[in-house]
């Protein structure tokens, strides 16, 4: 409770918009591709906008991390899309559903490689970002695209439940290592 106090009021906004933001996901969930996109948007937000907007000196570069964040994570759901549409009711148009594996796959290549592009773009005209860190995001970037490769119908549920959720982990272990 302390530390809400203590925030400062636009965080304290932008955390009130980011919990109305997860209290509409039930009501997304049956809007397929838009759910997919949806969540990405949200732990964009959070983690860019509120929690780096919380540190001085970044107020600059929220909007590239955003959406740098936005691709990454849309890319990273794409094995959890192609698990789920065989679960999923057809009427919900998941990405693989109404695009099919392939295409959706095609997709998730796409973002990764955007995604790599943003952070060599960012690596290029921010003095601030470290050799290491592009190279780290560079290595997650085609751990996801591996990801993406061998996500399949048959597939368990333990792929994505544990080897694609772990992908973030790894990111933060590099990170600690190489700091």
């Amino acid at each position: 409770m302390f530390f809400i106090i203590r925030m400062v009021d636009s965080i304290k906004i932008q955390m009130v918009i980011a919990t109305g933001m997860v209290l509409v996901y039930p009501f997304l969930r049956k809007f397929g591709v838009v759910k997919m996109f949806w969540v990405s948007f949200v732990i964009a937000y959070l983690t860019a906008f509120v929690f780096i907007n919380a540190l001085p000196g970044f107020e600059g570069i929220i909007g590239l991390e955003f959406f740098k964040r936005f691709l990454f994570v849309s890319a990273l759901m794409i094995p959890f899309e192609i698990y789920d549409s065989q679960h999923d009711d057809t009427t919900l148009n998941t990405l693989p559903q109404k695009f099919g594996i392939a295409n959706a796959k095609k997709a998730g290549y796409l973002l990764v490689l955007l995604y790599v592009v943003l952070e060599v773009v960012n690596f290029n005209f921010n003095e601030n970002v470290k050799s290491q860190y592009l190279v780290i995001a560079i290595v997650i970037a085609i751990v996801n695209a591996i990801a993406i490769k061998f996500s399949t119908l048959e597939r368990s549920q333990y792929y994505t439940s544990f080897w694609v959720e772990s992908i973030p982990i790894l990111w933060w272990v590099l990170l600690v290592l190489f700091q």
